[in-house]
């Protein structure tokens, strides 16, 4: 009887894994040009790897970029022709294992079968996963890292131990070198383990419970073993970043040095200005922005060594943005080339603090913008093919189902106390997650593809509070049998 639920268990979870092969092998199938253009950089600083045996441009180490998924790229060119045919693979096999952790999560949460398989279903079709399997980005590497991590997280609740709690610090941990916003995760993951009422208990028992005077000696012990594990695996997997790029750039970067352009990005005067005409980011151009930002790292930031190291330029211009003919970026002293690429991104930093504190009222309502851009619903820009005017109105259905249907899981799942404790902690990391990201980018420049890493957790939520739909009078239907 046990192994025949073990074998049911076991092609349950293949053919989630079935799901999220068939959808984004389809969709790179249908997709024109999936996995050619590189828009952020990501494969050229991969491939220089293999060409030159550095992780940067050329004979120039950088740190712009973060590691994880350029060294992917970088393993994708060995195959020379057939490097677009790898990634593919490696693209829609990241798919599937996603789709499976967030069946699987599902399931570690006591969701019923039926709801395991909608948060599997969720995660395979998410508009915005579908779409970043065939670009070169890191959305499809992020969901899979986010998703394990929560896997992980409910795993530890339900059997609380050190182990598990390494194993999560050591994929977040890989997912600061795939995006370094995880670096703030990293330690909120830390802060919960240490607050979180979680005890050793017996194999057949659920680990989550409130302390009481005769375990509580015991649960501390166990809050500080995980977060230590926790913290130690992460910067065992973190260190070798910050040391290469001290040995290599002369200061150890833990994130990247591409944070102050994008902070710069999202506060400069040529966005200030358009927003003060009453403008929108969907709507500006950025090209004057960019243009400027190149000008100023070429000549301010790259010249040789002997000239760089020697030369001095004159103080920053004070040009405001309230004119637009004269809006300029401020003028940095020139470092040595070797410290170029850390100096630029504190310069960004500099100015785009420069540029808040001279526009409060304009910093707040580019806030309030990047936040609605993060949480929008469909699309920004779309042309008048009606294909794409049919995909906004697909994703705007979509994200507007998911995001009530998820808000309302959550007041279910919180509103009652009843409620299965460890799904109760899992979407409170999933809550803290996405207040982290939806702070972060109150400062940094916004899409809505950067909330990809929550997919499963809104999958989740989402699933939460169905029974209550269905079944109104049932409390207690949320609940499965113990797997």
């Amino acid at each position: 009887m046990r192994f025949r639920r073990y074998s049911r268990r076991w092609m349950e979870g293949l053919t989630a894994a079935a799901l999220g092969l068939a959808v984004r092998t389809a969709i790179l199938l249908l997709t024109p040009h999936a996995l050619q253009t590189d828009p952020d950089g990501y494969r050229a600083v991969g491939e220089n790897l293999i060409h030159h045996g550095v992780l940067g441009h050329g004979p120039y180490p950088t740190a712009v970029r973060p590691p994880l998924y350029p060294m992917v790229l970088a393993g994708c060119a060995l195959f020379g022709d057939g490097a677009r045919g790898v990634l593919g693979l490696i693209h829609v096999g990241m798919g599937m294992a996603t789709v499976w952790l967030a069946w699987d999560l599902a399931r570690q949460c006591r969701i019923g079968r039926w709801g395991a398989w909608i948060v599997g279903l969720l995660v395979a079709c998410d508009p915005i996963l579908l779409r970043a399997s065939s670009l070169v980005m890191t959305e499809t590497l992020a969901a899979l890292l986010a998703t394990g991590v929560l896997n992980l997280w409910c795993r530890w609740f339900r059997r609380p131990t050190w182990g598990w709690a390494a194993l999560g610090g050591a994929v977040m941990g890989l997912g600061v070198l795939c995006r370094p916003e995880w670096l703030l995760w990293v330690v909120a993951g830390a802060c919960l383990l240490g607050i979180s009422a979680a005890r050793r208990s017996s194999p057949h028992a659920e680990a989550a419970v409130w302390p009481t005077r005769s375990n509580t000696r015991a649960i501390k012990l166990l809050r500080w073993t995980s977060v230590g594990a926790h913290a130690a695996a992460a910067g065992l997997v973190l260190a070798p970043w910050p040391i290469r790029n001290a040995l290599q750039l002369g200061w150890p970067v833990l994130t990247t040095t591409h944070g102050g352009y994008t902070m710069l990005l999202a506060n400069n005067p040529w966005l200030y200005e358009h927003l003060r005409q009453d403008g929108s980011l969907a709507t500006w151009n950025p090209e004057p922005f960019h243009q400027a930002w190149a000008e100023r790292v070429q000549k301010h930031f790259l010249l040789p060594p002997s000239e760089g190291d020697r030369k001095v330029l004159p103080p920053p211009d004070q040009t405001t943005p309230h004119r637009k003919a004269t809006q300029t970026l401020g003028t940095p002293n020139i470092p040595p080339r070797r410290m170029a690429e850390v100096m630029a991104d504190r310069w960004a930093y500099q100015e785009s603090f420069r540029c808040i504190s001279e526009n409060p009222s304009l910093f707040g309502r580019a806030v309030l913008l990047r936040w609605g851009r993060l949480w929008q619903l469909a699309p920004s820009r779309i042309d008048g093919s009606q294909l794409k005017w049919g995909v906004y109105y697909g994703c705007l259905l979509w994200y507007a189902g998911e995001f009530a249907l998820a808000i309302w899981g959550i007041w279910v799942v919180y509103g009652k106390r009843k409620r299965h404790p460890i799904l109760r902690n899992t979407l409170l990391f999933v809550l803290v997650w996405a207040g982290l990201l939806t702070g972060v980018h109150a400062f940094y420049w916004t899409e809505m593809r950067m909330r990809s890493p929550l997919t499963a957790g809104v999958a989740l939520a989402v699933v939460s509070g169905l029974p209550r739909i269905f079944s109104p009078k049932d409390r207690s239907s949320l609940l499965s049998s113990p797997s």
